[in-house]
């Protein structure tokens, strides 16, 4: 008997058949595994985009933070070379009025010298 005729021919059927449920057993694991690859890859997207959201507002945080830092020493700085200036301006007045006073009592003595021990 040939492979066409006989009591062969509802075994090929019955193996078409199985071969044919085993493909479409097979499309939908395929399906089901590309769906959750898909929600897999859709929740790591998310997931990243929330994070660089995330260290996007700590960056910000952070630089305001140094920024706020970076005013505190320079108004501390700046508070103290107004305090040098200050300090270094009352000693030059100290030393004018020292020498303004020594230059009159020089110009007095010049001047009205055998007057003023009288």
């Amino acid at each position: 008997m040939s492979a066409t005729t006989g009591p062969e021919a509802p075994l090929s059927v019955d193996s078409l058949k199985q071969l044919k449920a085993t493909e479409i057993e097979w499309d939908e694991k395929l399906k089901r595994v590309r769906e959750e690859g898909e929600r897999t890859l859709s929740r790591l997207r998310e997931a990243a985009e929330i994070a660089v959201r995330e260290a996007r507002l700590q960056a910000d945080r952070d630089r305001e933070a140094a920024v706020i830092a970076a005013r505190s020493r320079i108004a501390a700085e700046a508070e103290k070379i107004q305090e040098e200036g200050r300090r270094a301006a009352e000693s030059i007045d100290r030393e004018k009025s020292r020498d303004v006073r020594s230059l009159r009592e020089a110009v007095l003595n010049a001047v009205l010298g055998p007057f003023r021990s009288a």
